[in-house]
């Protein structure tokens, strides 16, 4: 049986050892730093690693004091077997370059760890993701649902084949 390894400061974290630590209860490294952009890129999920280490202190807390809460409100609103699915959290400067091009990308909070897109697993589409953000937006200040805040929320809709389907949620610190 896998027993999560959790992280409790980032020199803990070896890049040649096997195993997904995880950020916070339900979010591990691997889980925060994968990136579809990355893995189709020469040594790109490879720099997402790299200079991730870096930044597992803003991980930790964007997954313990945003992302952790946001899953159980989920829960509360869709049910049990829905879930947070990350779609971006950290970016590296080769994958943030490809993302944003060379203005956006030392400027984008995901460079240092600090934002995170998902959708919601087993419950999306635009009701519910609107749903999910009012009550994010609503809360966002309350230190009882998120103990640091939540620096934005954003109601993301990028998907240029559909253009008024919302893709994801972003959230930063």
């Amino acid at each position: 049986v896998y027993k999560r390894q959790m992280l409790s400061n980032p020199a803990e974290l070896d890049p040649e050892r096997s195993g997904d630590p995880f950020l916070s209860e339900n979010f591990s490294f691997r889980e925060f730093i994968k990136s579809d952009t990355a893995a189709g890129m020469s040594g790109g999920m490879a720099a997402q690693r790299g200079e991730g280490l870096h930044y597992v202190n803003n991980m930790r807390h964007i997954c313990r004091n945003i992302l952790e809460p946001i899953r159980a409100q989920i829960k509360v609103m869709f049910g049990e077997e829905s879930s947070v699915r990350i779609s971006s959290g950290f970016r590296s400067v080769k994958v943030a370059k490809e993302i944003a091009g060379d203005h956006g990308s030392n400027k984008s909070q995901h460079r240092f760890g600090q934002a995170a897109d998902f959708s919601i697993r087993g419950a999306g589409g635009n009701a519910n993701m609107t749903k999910l953000w009012k009550w994010i937006c609503d809360n966002r200040n309350n230190t009882d649902v998120f103990p640091a805040g939540i620096g934005s929320a954003i109601l993301e809709k990028v998907s240029r084949s559909t253009p008024n389907r919302v893709t994801h949620i972003h959230v930063s610190m």
